[in-house]
């Protein structure tokens, strides 16, 4: 689950810096258009209007990704959606899964190779 979490984080992080250059790309598009005080004034309210509605929208999609990877709000889902969610779930399991047995094996191995006196009750 952390690992499809990581994957999420990761895509929205990478979301944000594309969303991000895009934002300033237009915003000076917009004010190079605009040629007096006025009009840039209301390019900008227009422009941080949009943008405004747009990271919200953002969030809201965010944050119900979210809620159906903790298996919530899961009723407005399609079943293609939920065999979707599934899959994804199931990979992000089985690379917890993975991680976890790597680890437990590793300690093995290092348990193995101290010494044994460690283990004696004195």
């Amino acid at each position: 689950m952390k690992y499809v979490a990581d994957e999420e984080k990761a895509l929205v992080r990478v979301t944000k810096i594309c969303s991000v250059r895009g934002t300033i790309d237009r915003y000076k598009k917009a004010c190079a258009a605009s040629t007096n005080a006025e009009s840039v004034s209301e390019a900008n309210t227009q422009f941080y209007q949009q943008e405004a509605s747009k990271f919200k929208r953002q969030i809201r999609d965010i944050q119900n990704l979210n809620r159906h990877i903790l298996g919530e709000a899961l009723s407005s889902l399609s079943l293609k959606e939920l065999k979707n969610l599934e899959s994804r779930l199931e990979k992000g399991l089985s690379r917890v899964r993975s991680r976890k047995h790597e680890t437990l094996f590793a300690d093995i191995e290092f348990m193995q190779k101290r010494p044994f006196s460690w283990w004696v009750v004195q």
